[in-house]
């Protein structure tokens, strides 16, 4: 009979994202990851697998963290609200953090992902995602009247994909409050109607 886990798998992969968030995947080791997990290397692979695997279940579960965030932006009742939120929400988390490690994705995409066919297909799924979100909600916002019906959705989310990309890169060096506030105006400014 397997030995029954003792520790809460989940709660312990939330502390392996956060330590690949902060250090990177080639810069955490097997004992970096032992000991912020405070588990011995046995279930460590018994319940994750190696590194590899336990980073791509870190990758996994930050798409479901970032799924919740695109639930809870869709309680907003403006849909250009929404758009506009998801860029204020980047700005808030680097004026209120000291440590702003940027978006793990984003990081992974950067690090891994051209040598790493799955990583990569894990940020080009988590991409197509957000895209899909902006260009709904542009669809939307042209329904209500709050966006021009000239502006072409499609386009304008890929710009939008792109911007927010900049701004999570740029934040990880702690730009001035003002550079990401205007980039903020800017989306709003493309999104008038």
């Amino acid at each position: 009979m397997p030995k029954e886990t003792q520790f809460n798998v989940k709660e312990k992969l939330h502390i392996a994202l956060n330590l690949f968030w902060r250090q990177g995947y080639h810069a955490t080791s097997m004992n970096d990851i032992k000991e912020h997990m405070n588990l011995n290397p046995g279930s460590i692979y018994s319940a994750y697998g190696n590194k590899r695997e336990l980073y791509l279940q870190c990758l996994n579960l930050y798409e479901d963290n970032v799924d919740r965030l695109f639930e809870n932006l869709r309680k907003n009742s403006s849909p250009k609200g929404r758009i506009l939120q998801l860029f204020q929400s980047i700005i808030d988390e680097v004026t209120n953090s000291q440590d702003c490690q940027g978006c793990f994705m984003l990081n992974s995409a950067l690090e891994l992902a051209p040598k790493d066919r799955e990583v990569q297909l894990l940020v080009d799924k988590a991409t197509l995602k957000m895209r899909s979100f902006f260009c709904e909600e542009i669809l939307k916002a042209q329904q209500q009247k709050e966006v021009s019906s000239q502006v072409d959705a499609t386009a304008l989310s890929k710009m939008l994909i792109l911007l927010l990309f900049g701004m999570r890169v740029r934040s990880r060096s702690h730009p001035p409050q003002e550079e990401l506030e205007s980039a903020l105006k800017q989306v709003s400014d493309l999104l008038s109607p």
